[in-house]
């Protein structure tokens, strides 16, 4: 006899006031591992799965760095003049002596976000409403191509990948031994026959 059922995924995100407190009272330089869930950036026109699709991240990265360090030392590891200049921000504000952005979008809404440096990505997969994956080949056509590598970086071989989270999207975060939210496991296949 067959059965077939349908895998979902619920995700419970930290209270951003909780990770916010305890984002802004981190200090220096510190790794994190996390899951985040954000709209991927997709085209509207045409695509069936604009508004309906998920991208869920499971990632390494420091939180508390200094950009402009981490590309001048890079440059010195790959045996270059550590001669990279700081840019201003293009948007958003940081907060002053924590890995926090904050900003103010056009519609008057405020976020804050959490300045890192990706270390190293885990997985990577896309979800339906009902967190069931879906498959990347079938939305691949819709998805917006990654942008240019920053100015800062024109000489970088190796680039520093900097990477600005909400904290509204992170559904879990182990950070200064502190665990908050629920980690997310992979989807299983949309359908399973038993």
């Amino acid at each position: 006899m067959r059965n077939t059922t349908t895998q979902t995924t619920t995700i419970h995100a930290p209270e951003v006031e909780t990770l916010q407190n305890v984002l802004a009272t981190h200090i220096g330089n510190g790794f994190f591992h996390a899951v985040t869930v954000t709209v991927p950036a997709m085209r509207k026109t045409g695509n069936p799965f604009y508004g309906k699709v998920w991208k869920v991240t499971d990632l390494h990265g420091q939180a508390g760095f200094h950009y402009i360090n981490s590309v001048n030392n890079q440059l010195e590891r790959e045996g270059k003049e550590r001669n990279a200049d700081v840019k201003p921000r293009q948007w958003g504000q940081r907060i002053k002596g924590t890995p926090l952005v904050e900003h103010t979008n056009k519609a008057g809404v405020y976020r804050l976000y959490l300045e890192a440096k990706c270390e190293r990505i885990e997985s990577v997969y896309y979800v339906d409403a009902y967190g069931v994956e879906v498959d990347k080949a079938d939305i691949a056509p819709f998805l917006q191509a990654r942008s240019a590598k920053s100015s800062t970086q024109a000489n970088v071989d190796a680039e520093i990948i900097l990477r600005d989270y909400a904290l509204d999207s992170i559904a879990w975060i182990k950070i200064d031994g502190v665990e908050l939210g629920a980690k997310p496991l992979a989807p299983l296949p949309a359908t399973i026959t038993v």
